[in-house]
C-alpha cells in the first residue's frame, strides 16, 4: 500500500512537470477566462463555454491561490487525475478484479490519460466524479440502504455540475443496469434520481440557455454528414480509448499492437458486465449528445470529452489481464509497446491529431516582439493564445463573418504579421475571409519575408501535414511589409 502511494506521488510530480512544459492552447485559455469572472457570473454561465460551472468555480479559487502559470493551473487537473487513479483501484477491487493495482498501472501509463488529464480543462475532474458516481451506485446495490442511495443521487447531481456528458452516461448506465439486473431496486434508484434532479434544479436555466446556444452554433454543419462519416464517428472513440491522439494510424509499429492487444484484453474480460455496460453507454450517449447538440464539432474534439471513460477502460484491461497465459503475455507486451510509443510522442510534443495542443505560442510571440519595426500589426485566427501571451501587441482578429478588407485596411500598419492555422481548420471554424490573399495583394511579399517559420513547428509539420506547402501547414507565421 505504501509503495503504491509512493509511486502515485512520483507519477503526480512527473505528470505536473510534463503538463507544465507546453504552452496553453485555446480551450485552456478559455478556462482561464471563464475562471477569471466573478463567482456570480460563473454561476450564470458567463465564460463557461457551454459547460457546467463546477470546474470554473474550483479553478477560480485555485488561480487566486497559485496564479495563472502553466504549472500552477494544470496541477489542479493532475491532482484530480491522481485521485481518480486511487478511486479506479477501488472500483477494480469492488467489481472483482483480483489484482486491482494493475488497473492503476493501465490508467496511469495510458497515453490517452496522460495527454488530457493534465490540461487546464474539466476533463480530469469529470473522470473523478464519474468514477465516484459508479462506486456509490455499486455500494448502494450491494447494501440497499437509504443513505447510500441518497449519496448516489448527490453524486449524480455533482456529475451534472461537472460535465453534461458524464451525467448522461452515468444516468443511462444506472438505468440499464437497474432495469436489467436489479429490478428490486428500481424504486429506490428512481427516488435517488429524483433527488439528483432537485439538486440540479438551480442549473436548469443555465442548461437551457447553453443548449440553445450550442444548437444555434451547431446548425452550420452536420456532424454525421453521410454514412461513411457516421461509421467512422462510431469507430473513432473505440480507437482513441486504446491509442489516443498521441499514436496516429501511420505509427503502425505502435498503433497496431496496442489496438489489437487492448481489445483482446477488453473482450477477454467477460466480467464485470457492469463496466461493459458503462463503456457502451458512455460511448453511445457521448456520440448522440455531441452529434445532436454540437453538430459543427469535428471528430478531433471528441476524444478529450471521453476521458471520463478511461478509468473504466483501464479496469477492463486489468480484468482481461487476470488470466495471463501465452496470449495474455503477448497482449501485455503489445500494450507496453504501444504505451511506450505514445509516451515518447507525448514527451517530444509531436505527431498529434490536433496540433493546437503543442503549438509554442511563447516562441511565436517572441518572434514578433523581436521585430524592430514599431508600427506592426498582428492579424490572426488564433484569438485566445495570442491575446494571452501577446499582451501589448496590436491585434486584428479574423473571425467568422466579422472581418472585412475595408476594416483591415483601416488599421493598416507598416508591417503585418499573419498567424493562422491550416486552411482545413479555418473551414471547420467557418472563417471565410482570406486574410493571406488580401495581404499579398496590398503588402510586399519579397523573398526575405516569405513564411517565417519556427524549427519546432517544422518538426510537427512532417507528421501533421501530408503536403508541406506553407499554406497547408499546421501553423504559419508570415511577415508582410508595405511596398513603400
Amino acid at each position: 500500500m505504501r509503495g503504491g502511494l509512493l509511486l502515485l506521488v512520483v507519477w503526480t510530480v512527473l505528470t505536473c512537470i510534463q503538463a507544465g512544459r507546453l504552452d496553453y492552447w485555446g480551450d485552456e485559455i478559455g478556462s482561464l477566462e471563464g475562471a477569471s469572472e466573478s463567482t456570480g457570473d460563473i454561476l450564470r454561465g458567463k465564460g463557461a463555454d457551454f459547460h457546467p460551472p463546477l470546474y470554473f468555480l474550483i479553478l477560480h479559487g485555485w488561480i487566486r491561490l497559485f496564479g495563472y502559470g502553466e504549472y500552477a493551473v494544470r496541477s489542479l487537473s493532475v491532482l484530480a487525475a491522481a485521485a481518480t487513479i486511487l478511486l479506479t483501484v477501488s472500483l477494480a477491487r469492488v467489481v472483482g478484479v483480483t489484482r486491482p493495482g494493475t488497473a492503476a498501472v493501465f490508467l496511469g501509463l495510458s497515453p490517452f490519460w496522460l495527454l488530457f488529464c493534465g490540461m487546464a480543462r474539466y476533463y480530469g475532474l469529470s473522470a473523478l466524479v464519474f468514477v465516484a458516481t459508479l462506486l456509490t451506485f455499486v455500494f448502494a446495490l450491494r447494501r440497499d440502504s437509504a443513505t447510500r442511495w441518497v449519496l448516489n443521487g448527490f453524486m449524480l447531481a455533482l456529475a451534472g455540475y461537472t460535465n453534461y456528458l458524464t451525467l448522461a452516461a452515468a444516468f443511462v448506465t444506472q438505468m440499464v443496469w437497474v432495469v436489467a439486473y436489479h429490478r428490486r431496486c428500481v424504486l429506490r434508484w428512481a427516488a435517488a434520481t429524483m433527488l439528483a434532479a432537485v439538486f440540479l434544479a438551480p442549473l436548469a436555466a443555465l442548461v437551457l440557455h447553453q443548449t440553445r446556444g450550442m444548437i444555434l452554433w451547431g446548425e452550420r454543419a452536420s456532424f454525421f454528414g453521410d454514412w461513411r462519416t457516421a461509421v467512422w464517428g462510431a469507430c473513432y472513440p473505440l480507437y482513441v480509448l486504446a491509442a489516443s491522439e498521441t499514436i496516429l494510424p501511420w505509427h503502425w509499429w505502435f498503433s497496431v499492437p496496442l489496438l489489437a492487444s487492448s481489445w483482446f484484453l477488453v473482450l477477454r474480460a467477460r466480467r464485470p458486465p457492469l463496466l461493459q455496460v458503462t463503456l457502451a453507454s458512455g460511448v453511445v450517449v457521448s456520440l448522440l449528445v455531441v452529434s445532436l447538440v454540437a453538430r459543427s464539432l469535428p471528430l478531433a474534439y471528441l476524444p478529450s470529452r471521453l476521458l471520463f471513460l478511461a478509468p473504466v477502460w483501464a479496469v477492463l484491461l486489468a480484468a482481461g489481464a487476470q488470466r495471463v497465459g501465452k496470449w495474455g503475455v503477448v497482449a501485455l507486451a503489445g500494450v507496453a509497446l504501444g504505451y511506450a510509443g505514445g509516451i515518447v510522442n507525448l514527451v517530444r510534443g509531436v505527431d498529434f491529431h490536433n496540433p493546437a495542443y503543442v503549438v509554442p505560442w511563447r516562441q511565436v510571440v517572441q518572434l514578433i516582439r523581436d521585430d524592430t519595426e514599431p508600427d506592426k500589426l498582428v492579424v490572426t485566427t488564433e484569438e485566445y493564445p495570442l491575446l494571452h501571451y501577446g499582451q501589448g501587441l496590436r491585434f486584428q482578429l479574423v473571425r467568422p463573418g466579422e472581418r472585412t478588407t475595408e476594416e483591415l485596411a483601416g488599421k493598416a500598419a507598416a508591417v503585418v504579421w499573419l498567424v493562422q492555422r491550416d486552411r482545413a481548420d479555418q473551414q471547420r471554424h467557418d472563417i471565410t475571409f482570406d486574410a493571406e490573399a488580401w495581404l499579398r495583394e496590398h503588402y510586399d511579399t519579397g523573398p526575405e519575408h516569405e513564411f517565417v517559420r519556427l524549427a519546432s513547428l517544422e518538426r510537427q509539420v512532417r507528421r501533421l501535414v501530408l503536403r508541406r506547402e506553407p499554406s497547408e501547414a499546421a501553423l504559419t507565421v508570415t511577415r508582410f511589409t508595405r511596398p513603400w
